[in-house]
């Protein structure tokens, strides 16, 4: 209940649907990136936040969510006021010994 409000949770229990770790670590990654784009960071309770999709909304704001494929591991998520179309992605080699 930290991560998902009522509303979200009741589309789960609405579609019959298992809530599984996948899930909610993708929910977790679009309000992450909301609260980064908002600036409050965690000093926000991420269940205030309703994401639904690539739509999330956030004290009536209305925030567009674009997915970063960065690797199959990882989910991560863009948050901005305007939509987004395409993401380019740059990848680099980096050394951290040096």
């Amino acid at each position: 209940k930290i991560i998902l409000n009522e509303i979200e949770f009741e589309l789960f229990k609405l579609k019959n649907k298992n809530i599984t770790n996948t899930i909610i670590i993708d929910i977790w990654a679009k309000k992450e990136a909301i609260l980064k784009l908002v600036g409050t960071g965690l000093n926000v309770y991420p269940n205030k936040i309703i994401v639904f999709k690539k739509i999330g909304f956030f004290e009536n704001k209305k925030i567009f969510l674009k997915r970063v494929q960065i690797d199959s591991d990882y989910i991560s998520y863009i948050a901005t006021f305007h939509p987004i179309k395409k993401i380019k992605t740059i990848f680099c080699e980096c050394n951290v010994n040096n």
